[in-house]
């Protein structure tokens, strides 16, 4: 079974240095930007070019990945700031309790869909093209992951939680539409 052409887009991650930290000394530090006024002053942002995406430190200790095109790429974020965080004695320990807490591929079926047929096939299928033209439904064996399907046989996949489960989520999509 082809699985067309599958690409991952964004991987959100979570990890905690498990302590809090003080996000005014962050904001004076290349790449972060910190603004007091912008949620009570809970968070700091930080993006250099060094890393995929940004990253939101929370003054928890809680830092959330966004922007990576990878796990891998996730985690290399997660190490650059644990050196920034090292190098400025904000943090003794490893970061920690790293999660990829949800990954957004984008396929392309490379055939055009009969949406009125998936409407009919697929249990739960949400679609109302006066409102919207793609379908939403809920993968079966992978109940997590949620399809938003468009006639031009395009396909964001949402709610994926590893790699690996990337290729399994395409073939259940290929096997829900029945081809």
């Amino acid at each position: 079974m082809p699985l067309g052409k599958v690409v991952v887009v964004n991987v959100i991650s979570t990890y905690t240095v498990g302590k809090r930290l003080p996000l005014a000394s962050l904001g004076g530090l290349e790449g972060f930007e910190y603004d007091p006024n912008k949620y009570h002053g809970k968070i700091s942002y930080f993006k250099n070019h060094h890393i995929e995406g940004m990253l939101s430190v929370f003054n928890t200790g809680k830092i959330i990945s966004g922007g990576a095109k990878s796990e891998l790429s996730s985690r290399m974020n997660m190490q650059h700031l644990e050196r920034i965080l090292r190098l400025n004695n904000l943090i003794e320990k490893e970061i920690r309790d790293f999660k990829v807490q949800n990954i957004v591929a984008s396929v392309d079926l490379e055939m055009p869909i009969e949406m009125e047929q998936v409407v009919g096939r697929i249990h739960g299928v949400v679609y109302e093209l006066e409102q919207f033209p793609g379908a939403m439904f809920y993968l079966l064996k992978l109940t997590h992951v949620s399809v938003l399907l468009f006639y031009t046989g395009k396909a964001i996949l949402t709610g994926i939680k590893s790699e690996a489960q990337v290729p399994l989520a395409v073939e259940e999509l290929y096997e829900a539409l029945g081809v």
